[in-house]
């Protein structure tokens, strides 16, 4: 199993963390918290310090799509991970951006994940299957928050579900580790052993993800991504409130907890969903 470290998690966190500081030192330090890779979107330090990188890409144009998979190879990301579209593409433009990454991935050799994500291709469980029946080659980064919000999943039915989803299980290349609730993206965890049924679902659905993955003989790949209250990007704020926020006795509005600290209890919680994912596929094979 290897554990990647979105270094966007370090945007905004409050003083006292304990999250490595950028700079000498910094990979060693992530290493050290149990991290072998790194989601970035420069590669040659996280290679030059013997971890893996892979790169995110929001990409509403899939005549981008040749130009990126070859930038990537050439810089040595060992995959990318696309949020594409909008979610206001016809069927028919679906189509054609899966075309186009298909045939840029098999040009470049470099792995093209479409990432599960509101606002995107991939926002409707239904489509994305039906997707997948169309092109079976395509390789996915799960992030269940989007579809457990879209869908209400907590409802009745969770297992039938989760059983729907097989297609994108076996499909799944890397896990994005966010849990949320029915109505809020990116929660707070009490501990690695919060007991609310929505953390659970969330448990067990990277559980069925990882065996799947150690089912076809490949390595878990467990990326925990959580996102600040606001994002700069270009010298633009984008309050995209992940990040839950409360007031301080100082009128102040700060962040519930050290999305530093979160990211380590996520880690926990995933490394036990492994040893589950484990255990049970190796009870099958000896029954």
């Amino acid at each position: 199993m290897r554990i990647d470290f979105c270094l966007t998690t370090l945007l905004g966190l409050p003083p006292q963390s304990n999250a490595p500081a950028v700079g000498e030192g910094f990979y060693a330090a992530l290493q050290q918290a149990g991290f072998g890779g790194v989601q970035t979107d420069a590669a040659s330090a996280a290679r030059d310090a013997g971890m893996v990188a892979t790169a995110q890409v929001l990409s509403c144009d899939p005549g981008a799509l040749d130009s990126i998979a070859e930038r990537h190879a050439a810089e040595g990301f060992d995959a990318t991970i696309l949020v594409a579209g909008n979610g206001l593409e016809g069927d028919e433009a679906v189509k054609r951006y899966c075309d186009a990454l298909l045939h840029a991935s098999a040009r470049h050799r470099h792995r093209l994940l479409l990432e599960t994500h509101r606002g995107s291709i991939t926002q409707d469980i239904r489509r994305t299957l039906n997707t997948i029946q169309h092109f079976p080659e395509l390789r996915f980064c799960a992030d269940f928050t989007h579809w457990y919000m879209g869908h209400e999943l907590s409802l009745a039915g969770f297992d039938e579900k989760l059983a729907f989803m097989q297609p994108l299980l076996e499909r799944t290349d890397i896990v994005e580790g966010r849990i949320g609730s029915t109505n809020c993206a990116q929660i707070t965890l009490e501990s690695a052993r919060d007991d609310r049924h929505f953390v659970e679902d969330h448990r067990r659905f990277w559980t069925a993800c990882f065996r799947a993955c150690l089912e076809r003989g490949q390595q878990v790949v467990f990326a925990p991504q959580l996102l600040p209250a606001v994002l700069s990007h270009n010298g633009i704020d984008y309050p995209i409130a992940y990040a839950q926020l409360q007031r301080g006795s100082n009128g102040h509005w700060k962040e519930q907890g050290d999305r530093w600290e979160q990211t380590l209890l996520h880690c926990d919680m995933a490394r036990e969903c492994y040893a589950q994912a484990r255990e049970s596929l190796s009870l099958q094979r000896s029954a």
